[in-house]
């Protein structure tokens, strides 16, 4: 990595690091509230957020095989997810306390949406890594 960039990376941790201990400084000494805190705290979360689109868009456009890679990964999402709104139920389910939630067929498609793509991401790490041990049994 080179030397500047090191050295404002750890210019900025620092800074970061510094702002935060004051902050816990004067909240405990009675000083500030918890406002502050949640200001800090979606400053910090917004930071982390372009940061790290910024150096992913850095990393994949640094070579177009990675490019090619990333860009194929990111539309194999787009399409388990299309896939999965597709098979999610509009449907509002039943359950004691269900009108607590004010439930819509838009969300309960998101919700369904949502658990579809987990479940199956999940099966396909699990297959995965089964594929992976078994391949190493074999040899």
């Amino acid at each position: 990595m080179n030397s500047n960039i090191s050295k404002y990376i750890s210019i900025g941790s620092y800074s970061i690091m510094g702002i935060s201990a004051l902050l816990a400084i004067l909240f405990y000494a009675g000083v500030i509230g918890v406002d502050p805190f949640l200001i800090w705290a979606y400053i910090l979360f917004s930071v982390a957020i372009v940061v790290t689109i910024v150096f992913s868009f850095v990393q994949i456009f640094s070579s177009t095989k990675s490019a090619k890679r990333g860009l194929m990964g990111i539309g194999i999402l787009i399409v388990l997810v299309f896939i999965s709104w597709l098979i999610a139920s509009p449907e509002i389910p039943q359950f004691i306390g269900v009108d607590d939630f004010n439930l819509t067929p838009a969300v309960s498609r998101n919700v369904g949406t949502g658990l579809i793509v987990t479940y199956i991401l999940a099966v396909v790490a699990i297959g995965s890594m089964l594929y992976s041990e078994l391949k190493n049994i074999i040899k």
